[in-house]
């Protein structure tokens, strides 16, 4: 649920009608990047993005998730089929590290899942980090201005900052015709 509550964030910013919908996985344990390492998941693409999930990958670092981008290619060379100076996007997929975090969906205690699927959507939908992460004198972390798409979990964030919008407005705006 919490992350279909990201997604319909995504879906709500009003400068661009992607139309998200979500697709049926059949049952099956998705995730080609899973599959391709030997991992689980399968080799099949359902959704220009998706969240494969929490059970195939453990992230080294502090990583809480992490979004792989799969591009067209012809030839071994990456494709620009449109001629807008970006590479052609196949599809991205979604993963959760599973470990050693406490995962929750209360918008309170431990790593909010709709926080994490919110800014991890945004990969998805070609948005990068945002902002400056600097060390506060206390020692801890402070991202400023404070985004969905800074490069930092700094607690439950469920509403897109002015900037986040922006940036999926630089991106969406004129779809289809982009």
């Amino acid at each position: 649920a919490a992350i279909g509550r990201a997604m319909t964030t995504w879906d709500g910013v009003s400068c661009s009608d992607l139309q998200l919908t979500r697709a049926a996985d059949f049952g099956l344990d998705i995730g080609v990047i899973a599959f391709l390492n030997g991992l689980g998941g399968s080799p099949f693409v359902f959704a220009d993005l998706q969240h494969a999930g929490w059970r195939d990958i453990n992230f080294a670092g502090g990583i809480l998730g992490v979004t792989f981008t799969f591009i067209f290619v012809n030839g071994g060379v990456p494709t620009d089929i449109d001629g807008n100076g970006l590479t052609d996007v196949a599809f991205r997929e979604i993963y959760y590290d599973p470990s050693p975090w406490t995962w929750a969906d209360d918008g309170v205690a431990n790593i909010d899942v709709e926080t994490v699927a919110l800014h991890e959507a945004g990969h998805g939908l070609s948005q990068a980090h945002f902002g400056t992460v600097r060390l506060k004198n206390d020692g801890s972390l402070m991202a400023s201005p404070r985004a969905v798409m800074n490069a930092l979990y700094a607690g439950p964030f469920r509403s897109l900052a002015g900037t986040d919008n922006g940036g999926h407005c630089g991106n969406w705006a004129q779809w289809p015709n982009n």
